[in-house]
């Protein structure tokens, strides 16, 4: 329902980080998943999104496929953060949701709304994401912000 976004978006009070679709569609993860125990959440849950996935089902051969990470990618700077070296954090603005689903940044001062900007390479973030989800990744190994 588009008009749910506008409405929560034009009543919260609290800030609102977006990780918009720029930063989810360039970082593709979920290959390397093949390689892991087919009974896993983890293996089974990528297996079904990418046969069932109405973007990729046409491409798919058994196997997992790469995807965006939008999800990864909200939940990653919901734990982890990482402004200065994931992303940096955009201020300065709105978003403003129309009634057809779709939305747009608007300047503005003193706004409680930010987006994310990537920093980081995709091909390396997606590579830490997926050692998270794969429960591999150390804190040795963790990129140092700039």
């Amino acid at each position: 329902m588009p008009g749910v976004t506008r409405y929560v978006l034009d009543h919260l009070t609290v800030p609102i980080t977006f990780t918009g679709f720029e930063v989810g569609v360039a970082i593709k993860s979920g290959e390397v998943f093949n390689d892991i125990d087919p009974q896993t959440p983890l293996y089974v849950g990528f297996k079904h999104f990418s046969e069932y996935a109405p973007w990729i089902k046409e491409g798919f051969q058994g196997e997992i496929l790469d995807n965006s990470t939008f999800d990864q990618t909200a939940v990653l700077y919901a734990v982890r953060d990482g402004v200065g070296t994931y992303w940096d954090r955009v201020e300065g603005g709105y978003c403003l949701a129309d009634s057809t689903g779709g939305n747009q940044w608007v300047a503005k001062a003193n706004s409680k709304h930010t987006y994310l900007k990537l920093k980081m390479e995709p091909e390396a973030l997606a590579q830490e994401i997926e050692s998270y989800m794969l429960g591999t990744f150390s804190t040795a190994k963790a990129t140092e912000p700039d």
